[in-house]
């Protein structure tokens, strides 16, 4: 297990090291376009998040089943794949406009969180429950806060993507807990 989280690690930071060095070179060519521009820091973005996201799910839980943790692997995967796509649709060819996207409310998975592991059984003694309080954590400390900067500079659009990305890795965080809570708490009951 040390070895296959090892070379898990190894593999996310290389591929993570690659995508920089591709939109290193590849802004150079977009520069002068400024929806060109935000779109590749948004792919950019998105692709380092979604290439660290095994990493980060492999280093929050220490003993796994491989075919539980397809199920979250898989739904980060969807998710990431339908806003790539959503990204080549272009509501207005005005350079000020965000790259579309998926959109969730921050809200509405906070509180949702509580009423699924209140659904499947979790305690706060439970073996997965601190993912599900890491993902509202995550919420409260990384994606509730709002900023008042100017939102045609890059900052601004920087900010609200890492927001974005760690709102869809809180989801993954949540989904993973709420899986492993289930299967765990049904695997005690069969015992």
């Amino acid at each position: 297990m040390l070895r296959t989280n090892m070379w898990a690690r190894i593999t996310s930071i290389v591929g993570t090291l690659c995508i920089i060095d591709v939109y290193r070179r590849v802004q150079k060519r977009v520069s002068y376009n400024t929806l060109l521009r935000r779109k590749l820091l948004a792919r950019t973005i998105r692709s380092c998040s979604a290439v660290l996201w095994p990493c980060m799910l492999l280093s929050l839980v220490p003993e796994r089943d491989n075919l539980t943790l397809l199920i979250p692997v898989v739904w980060m995967l969807f998710a990431w794949e339908v806003d790539a796509l959503l990204m080549q649709t272009q509501s207005s060819p005005n350079p000020r406009t965000v790259p579309s996207g998926i959109r969730f409310e921050t809200s509405t998975v906070t509180a949702m969180s509580f009423g699924l592991c209140g659904l499947v059984g979790a305690r706060s003694d439970s073996k997965y429950t601190n993912l599900v309080l890491y993902a509202v954590m995550g919420c409260v400390l990384g994606v509730f806060p709002s900023h008042n900067v100017n939102p045609d500079s890059d900052v601004a659009y920087v900010f609200d993507e890492v927001q974005k990305t760690t709102l869809l890795w809180c989801i993954g965080l949540m989904i993973t807990g709420i899986v492993l809570t289930h299967t765990s708490e049904s695997t005690v009951v069969s015992t």
